[in-house]
């Protein structure tokens, strides 16, 4: 049907793929009036806004000493 009507030349395994693919369930997005207005509550909020309100925990103290002029070094805990 492809080749007679679009001159398109497919192999069989190409189109039972493509049938295979387009027959999965997909959900279904509906938006009524009535959520349109609504807040979102906490548990709805954004990932990044969740992120922004953890806590942060404090950095470890670096243990080398970086200058652009003078080799890599080990930070010593006498100093």
């Amino acid at each position: 049907m492809l080749r007679d009507e679009h001159r398109v030349v497919t192999d069989h395994t190409s189109i039972w793929s493509f049938v295979k693919v387009r027959s999965r369930s997909r959900p279904v997005y509906t938006m009524t009036e009535n959520t349109a207005g609504q807040q979102p509550t906490s548990s709805a909020l954004d990932p990044i806004a969740r992120l922004k309100a953890k806590p942060v925990a404090e950095a470890p103290p670096p243990i080398f000493q970086y200058d652009e002029n003078k080799p890599l070094t080990l930070i010593n805990e006498k100093s």
